[in-house]
């Protein structure tokens, strides 16, 4: 389920039960609320205000239930490709542990688009995409959003940018 802002603890359940994955977008809600700030745009509570509270409180639910969650944003659309770490951030808001929240971006986020056997893991035969930071984002989920912190990004095992 993407985005499903309004799910109760029974939906939570049953999407643990029968192993649905929930794709929250925090990202793009949040998004939503700073352009419409940054246009001065004020008064009554709308959709989005409303949408980013009850967001968090299905994630909690989903949480609790033990569904999966992986990571997504809609990228492209209100939110640029490669703020996929602002998500991360709002995991960790949301009640999931720093390292649940990187699961969710890598592993799960795999799995979900049954491509676990090529990424989602450090392992031999996989593509060995990695992200190295100057930090630890167990203590700060924020330093991945972090440009100057990314020291080393890898793709399919090749360096790709190292910064020193």
């Amino acid at each position: 389920l993407e985005h499903a802002h309004w799910i109760t603890d029974e939906q939570a359940d049953l999407m643990a039960e029968h192993g649905t994955y929930y794709v929250p977008t925090f990202t793009v809600v949040n998004r939503g609320l700073e352009l419409r700030q940054a246009q001065g745009i004020v008064g009554e509570r709308g959709y989005l205000e409303k949408a980013i509270d009850v967001k968090y409180q299905s994630l909690e639910r989903v949480h609790k239930a033990g569904a999966k969650i992986a990571l997504g944003t809609d990228a492209g659309f209100v939110v640029c490709h490669g703020e996929n770490a602002r998500e991360l951030e709002a995991f960790v808001e949301g009640g999931m542990t720093p390292m649940e929240a990187i699961v969710a971006a890598t592993s799960v986020g795999a799995d979900h688009l049954d491509m676990a056997d090529l990424v989602g893991t450090v392992e031999a035969g996989k593509y060995a995409d990695l992200v190295v930071v100057d930090g630890d984002p167990l203590e700060d989920i924020r330093i991945v959003q972090d440009l100057d912190r990314i020291k080393i990004v890898m793709k399919d095992g090749k360096v790709v940018t190292q910064r020193a």
